[in-house]
């Protein structure tokens, strides 16, 4: 126990020192320094970070499509698991299934799930 409030006294302590740094600085912070941040933070959104963002809206948004197209599909959970998934944009869907090879009671599980997928969805 004595270990965990020395532990708590030090964040707080390394928290409270970080404020007053942070602090100072800000007072000590003039016109020609927050258009500096104000500049740099524009540049990093815009040409750095804005690629990034986005990939994850693109990729948000196809995830969304793929929800919606699989959104009554349901795997009995004794033919096995989905694991991941993605979506392309496209008309067409593949999906990926692993398989241990040579083995009878999968392969007939991965039959399974292809008839599945054609009932529902024509295959």
């Amino acid at each position: 126990m004595k270990t965990i409030n020395d532990f708590i006294k030090k964040g707080v302590l390394n928290f409270l020192r970080f404020s007053k740094i942070t602090a100072s600085y800000i007072k000590e912070l003039n016109a020609v320094k927050i258009t500096a941040l104000f500049v740099i933070n524009c540049f990093l959104l815009t040409s750095v970070y804005g690629q990034g963002l986005a990939v994850l809206a693109e990729e948000a948004r196809l995830n969304s499509q793929f929800d919606q197209y699989f959104e009554e599909f349901i795997l009995p959970y004794s033919f096995g698991k989905i694991t991941s998934a993605g979506f392309s944009g496209s008309d067409t869907i593949a999906v990926c299934i692993q398989d241990l090879h040579s083995h009878a009671a999968v392969q007939k599980n991965i039959s399974a799930i292809i008839e599945i997928f054609d009932k529902k969805y024509g295959v």
